[in-house]
């Protein structure tokens, strides 16, 4: 139990897979993504005519050379050169703004280098990304922001450094955001972009590419984060990732109105549980469920998804009803569970999930060779698959499958205290058993 202990209680790194970016790139950020949210994709609006638009506006040049044709972005700075955050969010903001002259439309999101000296608001822990991308007139928080790109002048970095360096950001994002699906973060390590994909399943790290080398590349990356829709960012859109508006999620007739988020996981790889506390909203329809949960409107519940694993046999809402059939007592009131929906309804598929996810890109689920559980590439990309074994703890690619549950709460929220004896009471109960846990821990 000992040896286990370590494993269990640190943060594994999720496993990996490494592609080459010119496969998968551009089916995770398609022409339909970037500029489908324009309303225009079905004009010819793609990245190949966007760069014919930079080089008329003098952004990218090309240049003979002894070698070939060499691309260069004008007004990037020098990335070989430490401190040059502010300088390549410029850049980078130069760059998006002129999908409004290409496209005819308004950027939705900005980037900025604001939080390289302090912490962004929205997180108890220290963060000093170097450069977010945010939504425009909004004010930047840890919980809405897109993206980070870490930005490295450095000589040299090996691949674990950077696989490590986006596994910290991408988890930030993880355990701040409460509707994400996956997570990409970038990292630039002088003029090489390396992009980073994760989800509950574990990740797709794609291959470092020059960003002048392949300007095609790199633009659709910038132009995926300011003008695709969220649900092509990796965000659950059946509930909008606003924490200061009024939050309604329609679950199977019920209209649940969220009151705050009372738990969201921050570890990478796993079920990735978040919980909210809501209350049943007046547009509900209480036909199916009114006689099993004796619901009414505005009475409290407990909404939990979580990623559950696919060769799991029992599920928590299974429990919780095995239990009430034998008169257990002491335990939630289950109203109802089911698998969340896909974002796209047009595939025919009926639930969402990390194999969902990766069949998106052209991927599917199968053993490997190697009995790592990895994936299989379709024959255009398989060539181009590396499954690397990175950390203490790598299990391959995991199919999960999100399932939210609605229970009643059981006992009295902490909330609803009547003193403030009662109040410091609970507090030294919670002192207690945080306690305890630390001594279990040195004895077992």
């Amino acid at each position: 139990m000992k040896e286990l202990l370590p494993t269990l209680l640190n943060h594994a790194l999720p496993s990996k897979v490494v592609v080459k970016p010119d496969v998968l790139l551009p089916r995770l950020f398609s022409d339909n993504t970037i500029f489908g949210g324009v309303g225009r994709a079905h004009h010819g609006l793609c990245i190949e005519k966007f760069l014919e638009h930079c080089e008329e506006k003098d952004i990218l040049t090309s240049s003979q050379t002894s070698s070939g044709h060499r691309n260069c972005w004008l007004s990037c700075p020098d990335l070989t050169v430490a401190s040059q955050e502010a300088s390549f969010a410029s850049f980078l903001n130069r760059l998006s703004n002129e999908v409004q002259d290409y496209a005819t439309c308004l950027i939705k999101r900005v980037w900025s280098a604001d939080f390289k000296e302090h912490s962004m608001p929205g997180v108890g822990s220290s963060n000093r990304p170097d450069i977010v991308c945010a939504d425009v007139h909004k004010p930047i928080d840890c919980r809405n922001i897109r993206t980070i790109l870490e930005l490295k002048s450095g000589s040299n970095m090996t691949p674990n450094e950077i696989f490590r360096s986006c596994v910290q950001r991408a988890r930030l994002i993880f355990s701040t955001q409460d509707t994400r699906r996956f997570v990409v973060v970038l990292l630039l390590h002088q003029y090489k972009l390396t992009v980073a994909f994760f989800d509950r399943g574990g990740s797709i790290v794609f291959q470092p590419f020059d960003i002048c080398a392949h300007p095609d590349l790199f633009a659709r990356v910038v132009l995926a984060f300011v003008c695709a829709d969220l649900t092509g960012l990796g965000y659950a859109t059946s509930l909008s990732d606003e924490p200061r508006i009024d939050r309604l999620l329609l679950f199977h007739g019920l209209q649940l109105q969220i009151r705050f988020t009372a738990f969201i996981s921050d570890y990478m790889h796993g079920r990735g549980t978040v919980i909210w506390l809501g209350k049943v909203g007046k547009i509900s329809d209480l036909s199916e469920v009114r006689q099993q949960a004796n619901l009414k409107v505005d009475q409290p519940v407990v909404i939990k998804t979580s990623w559950v694993d696919d060769a799991s046999v029992l599920t928590e809402g299974t429990v919780l009803a095995l239990l009430a059939q034998k008169g257990v007592q002491g335990v939630p009131t289950l109203i109802y569970e089911d698998f969340v929906p896909p974002p796209f309804t047009d595939d025919g598929a009926s639930s969402d999930g990390t194999a969902y996810t990766r069949a998106k890109l052209g991927l599917s689920v199968g053993d490997d060779n190697d009995g790592c559980g990895a994936i299989s590439l379709s024959k255009e990309a398989t060539k181009a698959i590396q499954v690397m074994a990175v950390g203490p703890h790598v299990e391959g690619f995991a199919p999960r499958t999100p399932v939210r549950m609605v229970t009643k709460p059981w006992a009295t929220p902490l909330t609803q205290f009547r003193s403030a004896r009662e109040l410091l009471g609970i507090f030294v109960d919670v002192l207690n058993g945080e306690l305890y846990f630390e001594y279990l821990l040195t004895v077992l």
